[in-house]
């Protein structure tokens, strides 16, 4: 089953508001909490394509762009087989699908990047492997006969498009720094690390000039970089010291084995005189990965894609005898037809991962409890983000941060959200430090603390799981009325709201059999409503 990345929704409304207000959206308008503030998206042209793609095909669209996107991963990947200098069988070439068969046991380790609907991290991982494709080949060049294709200078398109698609673009920015220091040691001479070095500097005046927001966007990263996120689970640290995600920590012991291996052969072949390639670049740009996949969770699907780059590098330290001369340099670059297997089978797995379920589930857009129970997942809000469509309210909506902009998405503008994913881009974080004290604190021993924090609120609505300790304590406070619940989920409205409105006691929408999929949230006839500001 595929689920529906809740931030789907906040990408795709900047193009919504682009393409239909006819200017782009500088200031938020989805919120009540930051209304008007300033809005810096950082993955602005991710939700550009991923509009463009539901706009032009749907669901259908999307998956085609995920395809593509899959696609390109494999094929840089497999790239890295074919390139010049790994050695492995009798034709002198590692046979590409190696990574294939590598990436299909791997698979589960994967799955929250590909399972899910696409998600702006996907073009990360794609630029990051075209970055690692570009230094490689840069380091692979022969002094002696240097090749008029110099893969440096298409780090500077493609860092800027990445820069626009995806905060990650940082780890292109920390690839050429190791791959400038790691050069810089290996010859010992800070001339190896001058072209590097003058492309970073390049790349960082260019991000800054070509973007929609000018020199008020690398303050912002710096900001987003450096802030907490305790409620977001994958961006907590891995666990060292438990069994969780134990494939990744078994991988990361064999990479560290093999790169202190890597460094005693290159020692023990140094003293008899044997030149080998130095495995220093890659060693550094692994080290960094492995770290950084221990604080982050979310970053260990670059740990994975990193060595599997690197692994036909590390086999072929250990393939020939020590003994046996290093081979010649040779011409380095891309060889479409070499990976042209490998590229076969990528796709073959895009399209099995993708269609074998055909539809995107919102988180599993289930409108009951029980599935979610079953595949451990919470539902989405569906049937009181449509009794609340079909209500006659409009006003606040003090959300659960999880489903803030799915519901500003099919909300908007009658209802505006107190939070969302977008929170590093617009709230600030007083926001975030009330609210999350309303939904993740319990204050079953002091009632009267909640009770306050909601009247004292802005809020006209408020939703909450029936798995907050906090719901109950919702149901004694006078200023509140039950509006509706499904069971999982209980929307409030403030008594002084609704006087404002007709009498409405509706029923609760019934539940779609089967359950609802992302592509009837995006209606293009209802996108007129984005044109309201």
């Amino acid at each position: 089953m595929q689920l529906a990345d809740p931030d789907l929704w906040g990408r795709l409304s900047i193009a919504a508001l682009w393409f239909n207000a006819g200017a782009f959206p500088y200031r938020d308008v989805f919120s009540f909490t930051a209304y008007h503030q300033p809005w810096i998206d950082h993955e602005w042209l991710s939700g550009v394509l991923f509009y463009l793609a539901m706009w032009w095909g749907g669901e259908i669209g999307l998956h085609c762009l995920k395809i593509g996107l899959i696609i390109g991963i494999f094929y840089l990947l497999f790239s890295a087989s074919c390139s010049a200098g790994i050695q492995l069988n009798a034709r002198g070439k590692l046979m590409p699908l190696w990574q294939f068969l590598a990436l299909s046991l791997l698979l589960p380790l994967f799955g929250d990047a590909f399972y899910p609907t696409v998600r702006a991290q996907l073009f990360s991982f794609l630029y990051f492997l075209g970055f690692l494709s570009l230094l490689e080949n840069e380091r692979q060049q022969d002094p002696q006969h240097p090749s008029w294709f110099r893969p440096l200078g298409f780090c500077l398109p493609i860092g800027v498009f990445w820069a626009n698609t995806h905060g990650g673009f940082i780890l292109g920015l920390i690839l050429l720094t190791l791959y400038g220091l790691g050069e810089a040691l290996t010859h010992q001479s800070v001339k190896k690390a001058a072209p590097y070095g003058i492309t970073l500097i390049a790349l960082i005046v260019a991000i800054a000039l070509l973007n929609p927001y000018g020199l008020a966007y690398w303050p912002f990263i710096l900001h987003a970089l450096t802030m907490p996120r305790p409620f977001i689970s994958e961006w907590s640290p891995l666990p060292l010291w438990t069994l969780d995600f134990w494939e990744v920590k078994l991988l990361m012991l064999i990479t560290l084995a093999l790169l202190i291996l890597s460094a005693w052969r290159q020692t023990k072949n140094k003293a008899s005189g044997i030149a080998k390639p130095s495995l220093l670049t890659p060693g550094l740009v692994l080290l960094f990965l492995i770290g950084l996949a221990i604080k982050g969770l979310r970053f260990k699907i670059f740990f994975m894609l990193g060595l599997l780059f690197y692994a036909p590098m590390l086999v072929h330290a250990f393939y020939r005898q020590s003994s046996q001369p290093s081979p010649k340099h040779t011409k380095t670059g891309f060889n479409l037809m070499h990976c042209l297997p490998g590229i076969a089978a990528g796709g073959a797995l895009a399209i099995v991962l993708i269609f074998y379920r055909p539809a995107y589930y919102a988180h599993t857009i289930v409108q009951t409890g029980e599935l979610a129970k079953a595949r451990d997942l919470v539902p989405f809000p569906i049937q009181m983000m449509q009794y609340l469509k079909n209500s006659p309210y409009r006003g606040n909506l003090i959300t659960p941060f999880t489903w803030g902009e799915f519901l500003a998405w099919n909300l908007y503008p009658r209802f505006r959200v107190n939070w969302d994913g977008r929170y590093e881009e617009v709230y600030p974080p007083q926001v975030m430090n009330f609210y999350t004290e309303f939904y993740a604190l319990p204050h079953a021993h002091h009632p009267e603390r909640i009770m306050d924090m909601a009247n004292r609120s802005t809020g006209d609505f408020i939703l909450i799981e029936s798995i907050s300790p906090n719901q109950p304590i919702m149901d004694q406070n006078p200023d509140w009325r039950l509006l509706v619940t499904d069971g999982f989920y209980f929307l409030y409205g403030r008594n002084s709201t609704l006087r404002q409105f007709p009498d409405y006691r509706a029923p609760l929408p019934e539940a779609e059999s089967p359950p609802a999929t992302i592509g009837q949230f995006f209606q293009p006839r209802e996108m007129r409503r984005f044109q309201t500001r």
